[in-house]
């Protein structure tokens, strides 16, 4: 007699292993991102003496990456600007300025304008 391993017992019985919150399915690519960002930090250390450096060091790098680091996902802006509600004047000052840009130097936009305003469509 042989018996199946304990991932298909579970999924003979409709369980399904997952390492991601219950109900979401996209978890694992950002946390992914999140820990490239990590490892390739400049200041990143590689190993850490205790867990007192570990835990000093994490809530340092925390601080940065909620409110000095900008994200490409939300726009280029942190993510301290985005739950403020600053990125949305920033948004505006870009759009200007792409307007602007456009007026003066159409030749070097692709035919539909400075983005066609989707920076502002895309993250508001």
């Amino acid at each position: 007699m042989r018996g199946a391993t304990f991932s298909v017992w579970l999924a003979n019985l409709g369980i399904f292993l997952s390492h991601s919150r219950p109900l979401v399915k996209n978890d694992n690519p950002y946390i992914e991102s999140f820990f490239r960002t990590l490892k390739y930090h400049a200041a990143f250390p590689g190993r850490f003496e205790d867990i007192n450096e570990a835990r000093e060091w994490m809530g340092d790098f925390f601080d940065w990456y909620n409110t000095t680091h900008r994200h490409s996902g939300i726009g280029y802006v942190t993510p301290q600007q985005r739950m403020n509600g600053d990125d949305l004047k920033l948004f505006e000052k870009r759009n200007q300025a792409l307007a602007e840009a456009w007026e003066r130097l159409s030749h070097r936009f692709p035919k539909n304008g400075p983005n066609s305003g989707r920076i502002k469509e895309l993250y508001i």
